[in-house]
């Protein structure tokens, strides 16, 4: 029901939106809004992450770019950072930083196997 209510909202406001950033998992629902009301050329949208239902909305051009935040960089700085700290008494930093980078439909080969 609350799905329902969304779209329909969502639906009369269409005209007044330009863009839309979701850096929830449920963006590819968004998408196939977005596709099966014809406006995925005049909305810009961004999401988050890199997977293959995902992906493939970036090659239809619906999503205009995804943030990858490279999951298998995080793990292994985690991992690294708690091996250090239990087996050589290293301090492990307040913050350790990650960097995001912006995927495009014409950078997707880079970030997928």
């Amino acid at each position: 029901r609350l799905r329902e209510i969304c779209n329909n909202q969502l639906s009369n406001r269409l005209s007044e939106i330009d863009g839309i950033y979701i850096t929830s998992g449920n963006s590819t629902e968004l998408c196939g809004f977005l596709e099966q009301n014809n406006c995925a050329d005049s909305i810009a949208l961004v999401t988050f992450d890199t997977y293959p239902k995902l992906n493939e909305y970036i090659k239809k051009g619906v999503i205009n770019a995804t943030v990858y935040q490279n999951l298998f960089g995080q793990a292994k700085s985690a991992y690294e950072n708690l091996f250090y700290h239990i087996s050589e008494n290293r301090e492990v930093p307040d913050v350790i930083g990650t960097h995001c980078e912006l995927v495009m439909k014409h950078n997707l080969h880079l970030y997928t196997e």
